[in-house]
């Protein structure tokens, strides 16, 4: 028997040489040489197999009772101790014989194993496909020497033929070097088009977004120039122009090359990604009202892809990537600011606001009313404007027709003209006008007064005057928003262009009274 044992172990060493024999104990009695080879210092023969190697899989494997059930299961276990190698495997209990076999393989990490333990083709079996992939990688490998080989000789070449000159001009473009001569031009000319077609959809890009955020209320309003008489989306904006051209000097100043530039360029597109990602939930959970089983299915992809795209540029925010996390980072804290100032002071106005019923029949008797309509811009649709009080306590005069007008932006691009406006009569010549707009309609009073007809009879802008209110800022006792942000909303609300420029008021029919504002 220990004869017939010996042969079957030889004949294993040449089938199988990554075997191992177990007795019915788990001790290892027999090693293939290529297994052995892993730990030559360490003979494996004699040791109990749970104690040489780690059973990652099947799990719940205790002994070597519960690891022959397992048997016909592959195994995924490892060397316990340092380097602890990764190998794959099976157990096959011995017929009519006390103990069992494992045969074992490196799996996908052979070729680690071949460079770390210096194996051979001696080292596997003849049939082991190991062999042929060895020789394909180590092909490969020659290949790719080669041909990098030969294109390091052919740039020599290239370079050696040119002139000193020459010679520099290829290696600050060695891009448009590498292209035959009569496409050289073409292929600057191309590359110089697509700039000026990128640089152009950022500025106009910029624009439009600033314009959608300026009628949300995100960002205080700022002087706009539409350029087109027929196309409503042509505008331009000068301060965002500034801005931008301040933004590109410094840009370069900082980084100087495109080169160091890319770790920027990385954060920023991968962080728009994930963004626009997490506006795609918003657009489907609360627009598009899709159930949570299925919106929540897509938006986790998507949030693992652009996720991992971003995690894998955030390394890159020491050597660059921090600067559009800055600008990011400023823009909210302003757009933000922004947005709460406003809401505040709304607040603030609101309650020291009078019923406009009231008001209208307290000053029927106590103001002179003259001729003409008088259109006082209001924040919001209850109240009574500042401007319509300061007014009465100062001229003590009232027209005849008087409408306090709203403009509200909505959520959507455009309204339809004919839902554009509404009104309400209050009484004694008083109106209440409120003019809806999209977020990228142009906020045009005087055009959309003129189809409000009903309002107490047409507008006639040369006999209309349009009243605003400009606000000061002062300290509250119970500030909404730390002090350092009030000061930021005062220096934006200062710095605002005027309300007569942004709902295109005719400038000779403005009259401006100023109020004190605590928030």
């Amino acid at each position: 028997m220990s004869l017939i044992r010996d042969e079957m172990g030889i004949v294993m060493d040449r089938l199988c040489p990554m075997h191992v024999i177990l007795g019915d104990d788990g001790r290892i009695t027999r090693v293939g040489p290529t297994l052995q080879k892993l730990r030559p210092d360490v003979p494996m023969a004699g040791q109990m197999f749970l104690e040489l190697f780690e059973l990652n899989r099947p799990r719940a494997v205790n002994s070597m009772a519960d690891l022959i059930e397992r048997q016909g299961a592959k195994l995924h276990l490892r060397l316990r101790d340092v380097p602890r190698t990764a190998l794959k495997g099976q157990i096959v209990k011995l017929p009519n014989t006390a103990g069992s076999v494992v045969n074992l393989s490196f799996g996908i990490s052979v070729l680690d194993a071949v460079r770390d333990y210096e194996l051979n083709a001696a080292d596997f079996a003849a049939t082991d496909l190991t062999i042929e992939m060895l020789y394909l990688v180590e092909a490969k490998s020659a290949a790719m020497e080669a041909s990098r080989k030969l294109n390091m000789r052919l740039q020599g070449a290239m370079i050696a033929a040119m002139d000193p000159a020459e010679t520099l001009e290829a290696m600050k473009s060695p891009f448009f070097v590498m292209a035959p001569d009569m496409l050289r031009l073409p292929l600057v000319i191309l590359a110089t088009a697509a700039t000026f077609i990128a640089s152009q959809a950022v500025i106009s890009g910029a624009f439009s977004i600033t314009h959608q955020a300026i009628q949300l209320g995100f960002i205080p309003r700022l002087s706009t120039e539409h350029t087109s008489a027929t196309e409503r989306g042509q505008i331009y904006i000068p301060f965002v122009n500034n801005v931008l051209m301040v933004s590109v000097i410094l840009l370069v100043l900082m980084f100087q090359s495109s080169t160091n530039l890319a770790s920027a360029y990385g954060i920023a597109v991968t962080g728009a990604m994930f963004i626009d990602t997490l506006l795609m939930g918003v657009l489907l959970l609360a627009v598009w009202r899709w159930k949570w089983f299925l919106a929540v299915p897509v938006l986790l992809l998507f949030i693992f892809v652009d996720g991992a795209y971003f995690a894998a540029n955030l390394p890159k925010v020491p050597s660059g990537g921090w600067f559009p996390l800055v600008v990011g980072g400023f823009a909210f804290l302003l757009l933000t600011t922004w947005s709460r100032g406003r809401k505040l002071m709304r607040e603030r106005m609101s309650e020291v606001a009078l019923p406009i019923e009231i008001f209208a029949k307290s000053a029927q008797n106590s103001a002179t009313r003259v001729p003409g309509t008088a259109v006082f811009m209001a924040s919001s649709t209850a109240g009574v404007p500042s401007a319509l009080l300061h007014n009465i306590k100062h001229n003590k005069v009232l027209h005849e027709r008087v409408v306090i007008l709203t403009v509200e932006i909505q959520d959507v691009p455009y309204v339809n003209p004919e839902e554009r406006c509404n009104f309400t009569e209050i009484g004694d010549g008083f109106y209440r006008a409120v003019l809806h707009y999209g977020f990228m309609d142009e906020t045009n009073v005087p055009e959309g007064l003129k189809h409000m007809s009903r309002c107490g009879g047409s507008f006639d802008m040369m006999d209309t005057s349009f009243f605003l209110s400009r606000q000061t800022l002062l300290p509250g006792d119970k500030p909404g928003m730390p002090v350092w942000r009030e000061k930021i909303f005062s220096w934006m609300l200062r710095n605002a262009a005027s309300a007569m420029e942004f709902f295109s008021l005719p400038t000779n029919r403005v009259v401006e009274l100023g109020s004190q504002v605590r928030i």
